[in-house]
């Protein structure tokens, strides 16, 4: 059971994924909706379950005997005799190995979200996370983003993407028609077209030359790894 926000649930998922297959086991995701954490059913953000892995939509919290683990050692403190039922938010399976990247990229993005992934060559991503992320707002501050975009050439464009609206509109007030935004209507967990927007916003930023990314954010973290691209902490 993957859990936590989007991102984690994807690094998780992969761990799983990569889990199953080199134990030769099948795998049983129940991939839940978290009401203020991920409320984006499975199938409106991927095609279709990584091959010969079935996804379950679950509305609670399932009865079972979880074990929460959170890294490789725990995975390996796992008796492997019977079903093992891991809930989990972290990379706890091959982290580093490429392996684990290489099914991470393999995973099968709705073609909508892919068609609307349109970024132009040389786009700096930025990613400026907010709202319930302390670390990151304590951490990466505003104003330190806006020195670092303006350190790049004067034509360089960016695509900034945040869960807080005041700022985007602050880079677009600097930066104006050097910056791109999603299409964001909604902002938050709540909805499944906000947990959308913000995995577009996701894809996007992989496809960017490089992301600024916030502290601490396995967001940033994710987008860099799907697009095999540098990350530059803020």
């Amino acid at each position: 059971m993957p859990c936590a926000g989007l991102a984690n649930r994807i690094r998780s998922l992969v761990s799983a994924v990569c889990a199953a297959k080199d134990l030769g086991r099948p795998l049983h995701v129940l991939w839940r909706n978290e009401p203020g954490v991920c409320t984006a059913p499975f199938r409106t953000l991927f095609d279709s379950p990584p091959d010969g892995v079935i996804v379950e939509e679950v509305a609670t919290y399932p009865y079972g005997p979880w074990k929460e683990i959170f890294t490789e050692e725990d995975f390996d403190g796992l008796g492997k005799d019977g079903p093992l039922w891991i809930k989990s938010h972290q990379i706890f399976y091959k982290k580093g190995a490429p392996e684990w990247f290489s099914t991470l990229r393999s995973l099968k993005i709705r073609p909508e979200i892919l068609d609307q992934a349109t970024i132009g060559a040389g786009t700096i991503g930025v990613h400026i996370r907010r709202t319930d992320h302390v670390k990151a707002i304590q951490n990466s501050l505003s104003t330190a983003f806006w020195a670092k975009m303006g350190a790049y050439p004067a034509d360089t464009i960016f695509y900034v993407a945040s869960d807080l609206d005041t700022e985007r509109e602050e880079a677009i007030r600097r930066f104006g028609d050097r910056v791109r935004i999603g299409p964001k209507v909604l902002l938050g967990r709540n909805s499944p077209d906000g947990c959308r927007d913000a995995f577009l916003d996701m894809v996007c930023l992989s496809k960017c030359s490089e992301i600024i990314g916030s502290y601490a954010s396995s967001f940033g973290e994710m987008a860099a790894a799907l697009g095999n691209v540098p990350l530059k902490i803020v």
